[in-house]
């Protein structure tokens, strides 16, 4: 009966213990196109390298972008996990982070700052984008008008 108790005591001291050791990493910073906008509104997710094992258990996790380009991703993780690599994807371009908890404890709200600039430059507004088709179909009607003959001679 002694050796149940004990076991059991273990057991759940070894639960516990792994239930306080995990933490709440953050990484945060802004997203902006080497053109200077913000991404507005783009999915960032954490992908992991091939043979990167202490990733998968990250790897699919996503947020979005705010208005501003802002961007937060929050993981659980141990002790074990200090100095993993993940790979933060977002419009095709891939950004290397390790994993570093003495930086996350150093921060009152245990957040790692990571700032992103694309290589892109951002795309057109739509605005201007319908500006020139519109624009192009003027033109083309214009000229279709003066090209036209006239029907009485």
């Amino acid at each position: 009966m002694a050796t149940i108790r004990m076991i059991s005591s273990i057991i759940v001291i070894l639960l516990f213990s792994t239930i306080a050791s995990a933490e709440t990493y953050k990484i945060a910073g802004e997203i902006s196109y080497s053109n200077s906008p913000s991404v507005q509104s783009e999915e960032i997710e954490i992908e992991c390298a091939e043979f990167e094992y202490d990733c998968h258990t990250f790897e699919g996790i996503s947020v979005e972008t705010d208005q501003f380009g802002n961007y937060e991703i929050a993981i659980e993780l141990d002790d074990s996990y200090d100095g993993a690599e993940l790979i933060l994807t977002i419009l095709g371009e891939s950004f290397v982070h390790f994993i570093d908890l003495e930086e996350s404890r150093s921060s009152t709200t245990n957040t790692v700052t990571l700032d992103i600039v694309l290589e892109q430059k951002s795309p057109p507004a739509p605005v201007f984008t319908g500006f020139g088709c519109a624009s192009i179909i003027f033109i083309l009607a214009f000229f279709r008008l003066l090209l036209r003959s006239p029907k009485y001679r």
